[in-house]
């Protein structure tokens, strides 16, 4: 079986996929590893076949230039649902969603290398995708070129716990303030190879979450 694996270009987030990838190679599958081109090496040191796609993310960038804006020595990631102090509500939820996406996500996630990374899924047609829990690329490459796809976590399930949360505020909204800044993200950036946004690109078809024990894991579908 073919399989791909995927990160964006973090050590630290890649490592926790490498005793999944030797395990699939020593059952025998073939494996590739796909990510922004600065992971290259990493991958080549951790024993896999590497494929760069892309081009690398921006986030160091953007905290450089916060920081330089700000005077600020660290920059502070917006605070999770599950952090907000008391009920949540709307504006609360809608405004994490809004930087998440277009901070996060929309940078980690950049159109070159979603573009490289449906080619390549396309033309190798592995059976299987694995992408790190904030590579929506890999969810998405997967999700146009047909192939089943899951989502391997590294901590807690805090993104799809409070994507939950999310759903069910804004179903509780008038029609015509129900807005969603990472579905329309990701419809229009499907848009551009004819494939229709559906839920699963963010969650995958399934989860891993071997990184938690039962207990101590959030309540998720």
């Amino acid at each position: 079986m073919r399989v791909l694996l995927t990160s964006f270009a973090m050590k630290s987030h890649y490592f926790n996929l490498v005793p999944l990838a030797w395990a699939l190679t020593a059952a025998g599958h073939e494996v590739r590893v796909a990510s922004q081109p600065s992971l290259a090496e990493a991958i080549i040191h951790s024993g896999m076949t590497p494929v760069s796609v892309g081009q690398d993310h921006a986030i160091a960038d953007l905290r450089d230039h916060i920081m330089s804006r700000t005077g600020k020595a660290d920059v502070q990631s917006p605070r999770l649902p599950q952090e907000f102090e008391g009920p949540l509500n709307w504006e609360d939820v809608l405004g994490f969603e809004t930087v998440a996406t277009s901070l996060v996500l929309a940078l980690i996630n950049n159109d070159p290398t979603i573009d490289d990374l449906v080619e390549f899924t396309r033309s190798w047609q592995p059976d299987l995708v694995l992408w790190e829990q904030l590579f929506y690329s890999g969810g998405m490459a997967a999700h146009v070129a047909g192939v089943p796809h899951a989502r391997v976590l590294w901590s807690l399930d805090v993104h799809a716990n409070g994507r939950q949360r999310f759903l069910a505020l804004r179903d509780r909204q008038p029609i015509a303030h129900r807005d969603d800044p990472l579905t329309e993200w990701l419809t229009w950036t499907l848009d551009r190879f004819d494939t229709p946004f559906v839920e699963h690109v963010t969650t995958g078809n399934w989860t891993i979450g071997a990184t938690m024990p039962p207990s101590m894991r959030l309540p998720v579908d």
